[in-house]
């Protein structure tokens, strides 16, 4: 929120508490490092929050964007290496540390954990953040039938919202199809 805040406001002090959480979260709690990672509500506001604050950082302050980039990438490369499924969609609990998947359940938030690939993959030019969304994005098709949250209308919802995010900065057909399914 903080975050959206200064770009509404370009008020400072909304700047001053983003780079505090941020400096909180990737200089000194790494999400890399916590026993767990929740990807789904409220917890992809963890990931997708932080790299709000990075492109703050890219815009505002080079040497914080330097700074929080090891910890940045750390984390979603970790994501990508045990937390998601082999078509791209993300479990919703896993330790960072161990790799143990917590909870085989798809979250239905995976839409907004990605768009902190999108942001990263644009400011630091790292294609293989661009090319996992891209991997997810072509398979979704093969997830029609999944059943967001036990087959809630809130889980179909927030599956669906953040994949239309998604395919608004990378209208991939599959995608689209699915999204009109």
């Amino acid at each position: 929120c903080y975050s959206r805040m200064y770009w509404m406001t370009g008020n400072d002090v909304y700047r001053q508490h983003v780079f505090a959480l941020g400096d909180f979260f990737l200089l000194h709690h790494p999400p890399s490092q916590a026993d767990e990672l929740r990807l789904d509500d409220h917890g992809c506001e963890v990931v997708n929050g932080l790299s709000e604050a990075y492109y703050i950082a890219s815009k505002t302050d080079p040497e914080k964007l330097k700074a929080w980039q090891p910890e940045m990438h750390r984390m979603l490369d970790r994501i990508l290496e045990v937390a998601r499924d082999e078509n791209g969609l993300l479990f919703s609990l896993f330790n960072p540390k161990t790799g143990e998947v917590k909870s085989q359940d798809r979250t239905d938030n995976w839409g907004y954990n990605y768009n902190a690939f999108l942001v990263v993959a644009d400011i630091d030019g790292v294609e293989k953040y661009r090319d996992a969304v891209t991997f997810v994005l072509t398979n979704l098709p093969k997830n029609k039938e999944y059943l967001w949250e036990n087959g809630s209308s809130d889980g179909y919802a927030d599956s669906l919202e953040g994949g239309i995010n998604l395919i608004n900065r990378m209208p991939i057909p599959e995608a689209i199809d699915w999204a009109e399914f």
